[in-house]
């Protein structure tokens, strides 16, 4: 019998099929800003946040306390969206980029607490 705490504890379905979604848009974004504009730096950053983001929404599936990746990412890309927003006063794409962020965060640091208070 296996008692390590990843395979007792189960993952967040909901929490972790928004991260899944979160990172596909993230993903998606950077392909647009290469397709749409030539920009390598928005297809890198797209993809590799993109993809840390579905890892961690995985990692979320499994375990519901493995939730520092996916908050590392939507954390990080709101604040270099919200930079690049402050910097070009422009709603898209910087302005959604960091509103789905900030909202991911958000959603995440409330699902975290609701499961601390509930481990109680």
């Amino acid at each position: 019998m296996d008692l390590h705490p990843s395979k007792v504890t189960g993952g967040n379905k909901t929490l972790s099929m928004m991260g899944y979604g979160y990172g596909a848009i993230l993903c998606t974004g950077g392909l647009m800003g290469f397709i749409k504009k030539g920009s390598n730096a928005s297809l890198t950053a797209g993809l590799i946040l993109g993809g840390m983001s579905l890892y961690g929404a995985h990692q979320l599936s499994t375990d519901r306390h493995n939730y520092i990746i996916l908050a590392s990412c939507s954390g990080l890309t709101s604040a270099a969206m919200g930079y690049r927003l402050f910097q070009s006063r422009k709603i898209m794409p910087a302005g959604v980029a960091t509103g789905l962020s900030l909202a991911m965060f958000g959603y995440l640091a409330y699902s975290v607490r609701l499961d601390k208070l509930a481990d109680k």
